[in-house]
């Protein structure tokens, strides 16, 4: 009786450990989200269906300044601006001197975020090379990722570079069809406490989207690319002239989010946690024949 007893403690106690292990591991795979920024958004307060505010951010889009939430400084870099612009529409857009929130749609509506955009405003014109730029505090250190959509409602916004601290996010240009939208993304660290992104492009404007600072990529989209770092092409013609979105992309590239759940979480640990297992029932056993 005492021998079963014993036995059954021991295999309960390596449940343990292994469930215990499997947290940790989902922990460490947590989604967290430090900025969500829509940008050009018409109601800066609430954000449309499937969004979630940040950590650092209580607003959806502002001029570079203090959150009026969280006290972090974060917002569109623009020397030029008159604030006062801003409360023209009758909603909390921010508009500045050279990047408009994109004015074709209704009125203190609250949109997807891909339907509404920020974009160079006679910048052209005026002979202006076409950028936007946001900058965002972050007070730990260490290795975020930024995920920038984009779009092309008049058929003049594409392609674009999207640079991290000044660093290009990527070997290749990001390119938007007509009246679609696109992703690009990479990974940075704070400069002096703050993450700058900026956008440029040769083309007419920039059509900015929104601005995703997390801890892992959070657009299903954005995994299926290519890793951000990529040899060079005539070394690897055959890997990068591969197709990288759609169902022959594949998601186990390296550099890529993980897309089921044996990638992650207690699906890896599951050879630690037969170690953990055997080990304890082994010592159990031990313990079981000294005593006889």
């Amino acid at each position: 009786m005492k021998r079963t007893l014993k036995k059954t403690f021991a295999a309960l106690l390596a449940v343990l450990l292994c469930a215990t292990l499997a947290v940790t591991a989902f922990a460490e795979d947590e989604t967290k989200i430090y900025y969500f920024v829509d940008c050009g958004d018409y109601v800066t307060d609430t954000v449309s269906d499937g969004d979630q505010f940040g950590e650092y951010n209580t607003v959806t889009d502002q001029f570079f300044g203090e959150d009026p939430g969280t006290g972090k400084h974060w917002g569109v870099v623009d020397e030029a601006y008159d604030e006062e612009s801003s409360t023209e529409n009758g909603d909390s857009r921010v508009n500045t001197t050279w990047t408009w929130a994109y004015e074709y749609n209704d009125a203190g509506v609250d949109v997807p975020k891909e339907s509404s955009n920020r974009y160079c405003h006679n910048m052209t014109e005026n002979g202006l090379d076409r950028v936007i730029t946001y900058k965002f505090e972050l007070p730990e250190a260490g290795e975020y990722v930024v995920e920038v959509g984009f779009s092309c409602p008049w058929s003049n916004s594409s392609p674009v570079e999207l640079y991290l601290n000044g660093e290009l996010a990527g070997d290749e240009l990001i390119f938007i069809d007509n009246n679609s939208t696109a992703y690009g993304y990479g990974t940075a660290s704070p400069v002096d406490g703050y993450i700058t992104v900026e956008a440029t492009s040769i083309a007419a404007t920039i059509n900015m989207t929104y601005i995703i600072i997390s801890n892992v990529l959070t657009n299903e989209e954005t995994t299926k690319f290519e890793p951000i770092t990529r040899p060079p092409k005539d070394e690897t013609d055959a890997k990068t002239d591969a197709p990288t979105s759609g169902d022959a992309a594949g998601t186990d590239q390296p550099g890529t989010q993980a897309s089921t759940s044996d990638d992650s979480g207690c699906g890896s640990a599951l050879a630690p946690c037969a170690v953990i297992a055997a080990l304890t029932m082994g010592a159990a056993v031990t313990v079981i024949k000294k005593k006889r």
